[in-house]
């Protein structure tokens, strides 16, 4: 069963790292129009997305979907996309308030930007300038993920849907992110108050909310997403776990 679900996993990466290959050129000659400048910002955010990452996210979309249809999975595999730009977005914001240098063995985004300056202008400042971009970068990205749901080739009233839910899942993890800064000064924090945080930053963001999107775009109702959130939110919470364990 594992061999299975593994070449299950391994088939949805390809068809969706080939999606935002063919995503990302259009938005690289759409950038180019403007600015080499502009130009140069989609090129290293293709190249940040791209160099790794399990698309869970987008797994977890395009089986939401599954969950109620077998129609339209060309469409849904690409409206799937949406949630990896959203994930790219918040990993690179994430990355600038933790000050990680890496992301995924290679140089965060700051951290790009950070050296362009240094070689193209000057050292003076280039940290912020670098952060500066980066944030832009980020804001860029979550436009672009919000861009392929309201395109996707689903019913008016189930885009519309879908694309509340992506709202959400953004507002839950700044919420969670919040939270997460705060406790931190404080010092002290409680059991209830680190499953709030996983919930908020990782189970809605990372599994419950991407069944819902594709959930949604099929038709889910009120109480099929909430199956799904019986699912999802305690499987979210233990991947957080582990994954704290593991660091």
């Amino acid at each position: 069963m594992s061999t299975d679900i593994n070449d299950i996993m391994t088939c949805y990466q390809t068809q969706v790292n080939k999606r935002l290959e063919l995503f990302f050129d259009k938005k690289i000659e759409e950038a180019s129009r403007i600015s080499n400048y502009t130009r140069e910002v989609a090129v290293n955010a293709k190249e940040y997305t791209l160099r790794g990452g399990k698309r869970l996210r987008p797994i977890f979309f395009i089986y939401g979907y599954k969950c109620f249809s077998d129609d339209n999975i060309e469409a849904i595999t690409e409206a799937s996309i949406s949630i990896e730009l959203m994930q790219s977005y918040l990993l690179i914001h994430d990355d600038i308030m933790d000050e990680d240098e890496l992301r995924r063995g290679k140089p965060t985004f700051h951290i790009v930007y950070k050296d362009i300056c240094e070689r193209q202008f000057e050292k003076n400042e280039s940290l912020k300038f670098g952060e500066n971009i980066a944030l832009l970068a980020g804001d860029l990205l979550e436009a672009y993920g919000e861009e392929v749901l309201a395109n996707s080739h689903f019913k008016d009233e189930y885009v519309k849907k879908a694309l509340a839910k992506y709202a959400e899942i953004v507002k839950n993890v700044g919420y969670g992110q919040i939270l997460d800064i705060i406790s931190e000064k404080k010092g002290i924090i409680t059991e209830d108050e680190i499953l709030m945080i996983h919930k908020l930053k990782t189970a809605t963001y990372t599994i419950e909310g991407p069944l819902h999107i594709g959930a949604l775009l099929a038709g889910a109702n009120d109480a099929d997403l909430q199956i799904l959130s019986n699912y999802g939110i305690p499987l979210g919470l233990a991947f957080q776990i582990q994954d704290d364990i593991l660091g």
